[in-house]
């Protein structure tokens, strides 16, 4: 259930029950590559899909399959928005082949992953806090063995170490923990994933522009108290004087 046309049909039935007078578009693109200029990016972490070796027909199952979704609405300006989706695949480990397989996925995960998409699109196109947690992707599957990295598409191109969901364009400081299977770090904090991958926010910077502009107000409050007293002084030594 993993054609193009199935995941419009899903996605365009279900953000339209929530933003209804809002045009979103969902598109194919492979060369999906985040974080893009401009555009917000969800990455849907750890899905239950299974592969098919076109060469040589051999199938296994992972629950470390990806899926990128970047996400423009235009800053809100204009009712419309696009949404670009890229599958990212598996190698064939029994022929080697130098080829990522697509995953399949069932419908149960399909709706999962687009329901995660269009929360996600609440959360950072509209800024809405009253959004629902992210749904499971696991279709009840327990542990395949070890993930093999080194045939993996979302690992070579170092998406698997991002996070979750950041907006590319400005980042929100109402993030809060979700699930296991995609996880928003709040800001400051360091966290592992439920795969043990590392992840960092680099608040810092904002921080130390906050205590620098602390220091200025201080500076600048002292300095005007200063000029009070030196003008209230020459006033009292004015009015001495002429009595």
């Amino acid at each position: 259930m993993d054609q193009p046309h199935e995941w419009r049909k899903i996605f365009n039935k279900k953000i339209s029950q929530i933003k209804p007078s809002i045009k979103w578009t969902l598109e194919i693109d492979n060369n999906i590559n985040p974080p893009v200029s401009g555009w917000k990016y969800f990455i849907q972490k750890h899905a239950f899909g299974r592969f098919c070796c076109s060469w040589c027909n051999h199938s296994w199952q992972s629950l470390n399959v990806f899926v990128v979704f970047i996400m423009n609405n235009n800053g809100g300006y204009v009712k419309q928005g696009t949404v670009k989706m890229r599958l990212l695949g598996q190698r064939c480990y029994k022929c080697n082949r130098n080829m990522f397989e697509k995953p399949q996925f069932s419908r149960n995960v399909t709706n999962n992953i687009l329901e995660n998409l269009i929360i996600s699109i609440q959360q950072y196109c509209y800024h809405e806090r009253n959004v629902p947690n992210l749904f499971d992707v696991h279709d009840g599957q327990t542990s395949h063995g070890p993930h093999k990295s080194s045939h993996c598409e979302a690992c070579k191109m170092g998406i698997s170490h991002m996070p979750g969901v950041i907006p590319t364009s400005q980042h929100h400081s109402n993030n809060r923990q979700k699930s296991q299977f995609n996880i928003e770090i709040p800001n400051g904090d360091k966290e592992d994933d439920s795969f043990g991958h590392k992840k960092m926010s680099n608040n810092r910077g904002m921080v130390t522009d906050h205590m620098k502009q602390g220091d200025s107000c201080k500076y600048f409050c002292c300095f005007f108290l200063f000029v009070i007293l030196l003008l209230l002084l020459v006033y009292l030594s004015v009015k001495k004087f002429l009595s």
